[in-house]
């Protein structure tokens, strides 16, 4: 009598597992998952427990067979084999497939879809911590924060004891706060053109723009010249390794340099599409780890070329990044234009390339707050500039054919002061096109010398030749900050901010 005893204490333990399980696999509780279950107490209650442990113990590994591969293919971001399997499983339940149709809903920047099913359940349904707490990582993604603090004060007030459980409230809460301090340092842009495709062919299709910046690819990046590489380091480190050309034109890798990403969560990384801006020290790429808002993020940082060291990478603002997959960032500063490739409100392996302009990015004014603020953070549905429709290279010629375009002001593009509305616009305009000026004198020196570099390549050794390119970089950054704080004070005196 005491194995029997022990093996139902067991038995009890186990049904246990599967109860704490099924809920968040099955809403419904008419499914057949839950029916399975009752039977399976009703099977015990009645003394008969060899029935008992065959309905429980095999229902138990499929489901968390079933229900670990689904898990791994959302968490890998591999969204397509999730939908298939979510179309064309026979084994799957309709619990099952709706559960995990509403997470794919999320991870493919249609929250709404879970939002609206959420507000279509009972008070009962909404009670729930499985139902609270996937409508909360919708509103979340919605960057709906009113909602998502309702619902996350809701779920902290649900007593949980299974530690799976207070692992996603907490995992939640990071996420909402993650969100709001984005939002709180989001942007707003005026996008010039937008198009859809394969990555490849996006690639292929932007390089016919930007090939003067150097050569774009998901693992690496060459500068114009086409002398040096930075490559993404396959392994767990992550890093960059930067190679330089032999005279015989091989790569030269023996001697390629490690540049280690620190501040960033290594397990799990990864790093992709590199670009380094002609300044020779300001690097951006994506990342993908567990500080992200999205699956991947945008990062910028500088290089310390002496030492072979990134500083701590900073997350790019919103619309930049996004909870999506952000791949790509690159600022063209000739055409004035920022290419920015994304899979947000994207399906099926496709993904987004904007062509926003440049010089219309300008920090969002206190009183833009709400779904007005989430809707430019989110930049779902894109305001398009007056040249809609216009491919990059026909707004280029615009450009040169009518003159430098600044910024832009309420869709209108500022040239020179008489485009202003008004005088105290007109003054700060005068002071940044003073500061504008000082910039390209640097700019002019700085390539210069980077030319003598490359012709004279004892100049390496040069200690001071090496300290006057440090400090004219220095000057342009600095420069670069200063125009965009002097653009945001034009902005805001024209009415703008």
């Amino acid at each position: 009598m005491g194995y029997f005893q022990s093996d139902v204490s067991h038995l009890v333990w186990r049904i246990s597992q599967i109860k704490q399980i099924v809920p968040k696999m099955t809403i419904n509780r008419g499914s057949s998952r839950v029916q399975e279950l009752r039977t399976v107490w009703r099977a015990l209650s009645s003394g008969r427990v060899v029935m008992a442990i065959a309905l429980a113990f095999l229902p138990l590994r499929i489901l968390l067979a079933q229900s670990g591969e689904l898990t791994r293919l959302l968490e890998e971001g591999r969204l397509d084999q999730l939908r298939d399997s979510l179309t064309y499983s026979t084994t799957l339940s309709e619990a099952q497939k709706e559960h995990y149709g509403r997470l794919l809903a999320i991870e493919e920047g249609r929250p709404e879809v879970v939002l609206s099913w959420y507000d279509g359940l009972s008070n009962r349904q909404k009670r729930t911590f499985e139902n609270r707490l996937i409508a909360a990582r919708a509103a979340a993604t919605a960057y709906d924060m009113e909602r998502a603090h309702e619902l996350l004060d809701a779920l902290e007030k649900i007593k949980l004891r299974d530690e799976e459980s207070i692992q996603e409230r907490e995992e939640l809460s990071t996420m909402v706060a993650k969100v709001e301090r984005m939002l709180t340092n989001s942007r707003q842009v005026l996008v010039a053109d937008t198009i859809v495709g394969r990555e490849r062919d996006l690639l292929k299709h932007m390089q016919t723009y930007t090939a003067p910046l150097g050569a774009v690819a998901r693992d690496s990046y060459t500068t114009p010249a086409g002398d040096v590489r930075w490559r993404v380091v396959e392994g767990e480190k992550l890093a960059f390794e930067v190679i330089h050309l032999l005279g015989d034109g091989s790569w030269d890798e023996q001697n390629a340099q490690i540049v280690e990403v620190r501040g960033l969560g290594s397990e799990g990384g990864r790093l992709s599409f590199p670009f380094l801006l002609a300044d020779g020290s300001t690097l951006y790429f994506s990342y993908s780890g567990p500080e992200t808002l999205g699956r991947a993020d945008l990062y910028i940082s500088r290089y310390n070329r002496d030492q072979h060291a990134l500083l701590v990478p900073q997350q790019l603002p919103l619309p930049f990044n996004s909870v999506a997959d952000d791949l790509l960032y690159i600022p063209d500063k000739d055409n004035d234009l920022i290419w920015l490739m994304s899979d947000r409100g994207e399906r099926g392996g496709q993904v987004k390339l904007f062509a926003i302009i440049d010089s219309s990015v300008a920090a969002l004014s206190d009183t833009i707050q709400g779904s007005a603020r989430a809707e430019i953070a989110r930049l779902a549905a894109p305001t398009l500039a007056p040249h809609k429709g216009a491919r990059p290279a026909e707004v280029r010629s615009e450009r040169e054919e009518e003159g430098e375009v600044f910024f832009w002001l309420h869709g209108t593009p500022i040239r020179d002061q008489k485009d202003l509305p008004n005088e105290e616009a007109r003054r700060i305009f005068a002071q940044y096109l003073s500061v504008y000026t000082a910039q390209q004198e640097d700019l002019a020196r700085l390539a210069g010398l980077r030319q003598a570099t490359r012709t004279t390549p004892q100049l390496n050794n040069n200690e001071q030749h090496r300290r006057n390119i440090l400090t004219l970089e220095k000057s342009v950054e600095t420069r670069a900050q200063h125009l965009r704080a002097l653009t945001n004070e034009v902005l805001k005196a024209a009415g703008q901010l």
